[in-house]
């Protein structure tokens, strides 16, 4: 063996495979532990369905007199605030991927806010305080319907 590399057993590689796996399908539901008013921003609590009905939930930070808008997605396991990785159980999930510090998308909202955008920031489904669907396995297509229904919440 090479110095610094590690020998894994069949059990070992099928169980991270089987995680890795997972992960695609079944995401643990983070919750939200930050919000626009701990950075001063004004904003509404929004709530719209999805093309298939699914409810969606999210904040719409309003820029005024601005007609520019960002739609702010978020990617698969964390919500609309970030995601708590500095926390169990979602440490010692993610920390092997290089991703065991918390993330907070916040700060980026006041950016886009500062420098004139409206922000629409959800949840999409099976996600933060969004609704549940297809047993809680977020598919690539239907969150493309998320993506759609948030059409119906902008001004």
């Amino acid at each position: 063996m090479a110095e610094g590399h590690r020998t894994w057993t069949e059990e070992q590689i099928d169980t991270v495979l089987g995680r890795f796996a997972d992960g695609f399908s079944h995401q643990r539901r983070s919750p939200l532990l930050h919000s626009p008013a701990e950075y001063g921003l004004a904003h509404e609590d929004v709530s719209f369905p999805s093309r298939d009905g699914v409810p969606l939930e999210g904040w719409f930070i309003p820029a005024p007199g601005s007609n520019k808008l960002v739609i702010a997605n978020h990617p698969m396991g964390f919500t609309r605030s970030g995601m708590p990785t500095h926390l169990e159980p979602w440490h010692s999930e993610w920390a092997a991927s290089g991703n065991g510090f918390e993330v907070d998308f916040v700060p980026d909202y006041v950016i886009l806010h500062e420098a004139g955008y409206n922000v629409l920031a959800y949840d999409l489904r099976n996600h933060g305080l969004s609704g549940a669907a297809n047993g809680g396995i977020t598919p690539g297509r239907p969150s493309a319907g998320d993506r759609a229904g948030h059409r119906r919440a902008t001004p």
